[in-house]
């Protein structure tokens, strides 16, 4: 076993560890610098130190937490929060949405990495971009234990947003605006200085390859993609054996250019739309550096019917070129495109059949619907064609 493998099995082990001892003495808060374990250990008081601390005064009075504790790579829940007089006069949010790991398996697939990931977008890249995001309001990670507890406005009450999901009809215009999000952030960080310096806790993007072959999720793929035969075209899956290795010569072609800010999960169910048709993205966790052609590929594929993005897709592509603004060449940026389509897919097949040390992340339709579109577009473009074709 390398350096690297003992030190990250160390982790891991550590974190289930922590995970187990937590779950059997379910400890209390007892000072703001704790880091409650789960949603329902956070306290009026370690609340009041997080949000209140610069309102002379205010103090939350109480807590309310909802929902079911829906399962990803998090556990998500709800907050209804009163204040005092203080508090309100303040306008301070009452609605919050709140993403923690209590569990083995979250801690394992999310654990003090992927906060930190998503600590760095908010902290530092969100305050430089006129996009639409979520607005994080606390961020408590203990490394050691891999508790961590990221809490939001909730957008649903703030906003009216409307989050995508497996039935929404991506419009035209939705579409559109999905592309120009994209842009914004890619121009605004494009081979960016920043990446050694304030930004250099986002990993390069591709790590997962090695990542996945570590803990079974080339078996996961494998399995899912005879599991979903039926929605592969009959050309991919004939050379489906291909498909990580081809990634992975993906991850190598996109190398050599400009690195840029990526999100790195932008599906369907990570899209919303405001009350006012603003078009918002959420969840960036994975948020990494790398050839702005993932980011670019994995939305087009996975949020728009397949139809649709047959008729829109080179369109869409001069509209993100455009307002790039970038010395990237139609016909060179067609190519990366069409090259990188490989990648998400090797994101969602592991949904389908989840590796023993991950949850189960998404519906087994979603999944499907998700395999259906990216292979379908690797398909349409010849993404695992000798040569390719356009």
């Amino acid at each position: 076993m390398t350096t690297d493998n003992a030190s990250r099995f160390r982790t891991r082990a550590r974190y289930a560890a922590h995970s187990v001892w937590d779950q059997l003495t379910s400890p209390e808060v007892t000072s703001p610098s704790d880091v409650p374990w789960r949603v329902e250990a956070i306290t009026p008081e370690w609340l009041t130190a997080r949000v209140c601390s610069e309102h002379e005064g205010a103090r939350v009075e109480s807590i309310d937490v909802r929902g079911k504790g829906d399962m990803g790579s998090t556990v998500h829940r709800w907050l209804t929060v009163r204040y005092n007089d203080a508090g309100r006069r303040a306008g301070l949010p009452e609605a919050m949405f709140v993403k923690s790991t209590p569990t083995v398996l979250s801690r394992l697939a999310s654990g003090g990495r992927v906060v930190t990931q998503e600590y760095t977008f908010f902290s530092v890249a969100r305050p430089e971009l006129d996009i639409e995001t979520p607005t994080l309001l606390v961020s408590a990670i203990d490394n050691v234990s891999g508790r961590s507890i990221q809490i939001f406005d909730d957008l649903v009450a703030t906003k009216g947003v409307e989050f995508y999901h497996r039935d929404t009809v991506v419009t035209r215009t939705a579409a559109e605006g999905m592309v120009d999000t994209l842009a914004a952030y890619h121009r605004a960080f494009w081979d960016s200085p920043r990446f050694a310096d304030d930004l250099s806790a986002l990993p390069r993007h591709g790590g997962f390859l090695e990542f996945g072959k570590r803990v079974g999720m080339v078996d996961s793929h494998n399995e899912a993609m005879h599991k979903a035969a039926d929605v592969i075209p009959p050309g991919v899956f004939a050379k489906r054996d291909r498909i990580w290795a081809d990634a992975e010569q993906t991850m190598s072609f996109h190398t050599d250019g400009p690195r840029t800010l990526l999100h790195g999960d932008m599906h369907l169910g990570n899209w919303y739309e405001t009350r006012d048709h603003v078009i918002g993205l959420a969840d960036w966790q994975n948020t990494c550096t790398g050839s702005w052609a993932f980011d670019f590929a994995y939305t087009v594929s996975t949020t728009l019917d397949v139809e649709d993005r047959r008729a829109w897709e080179k369109d869409l592509l001069s509209r993100y070129l455009e307002n790039l603004r970038q010395d990237l060449s139609v016909d060179t940026a067609w190519e990366m495109y069409r090259r990188a389509l490989n990648v998400p897919l090797l994101l969602w097949t592991p949904t389908l059949v989840p590796s023993p040390v991950f949850p189960d992340m998404q519906s087994e339709e979603m999944s499907m619907l998700m395999i259906q579109r990216i292979s379908t577009a690797m398909d349409d473009l010849g993404t695992l064609e000798e040569g390719g074709h356009a």
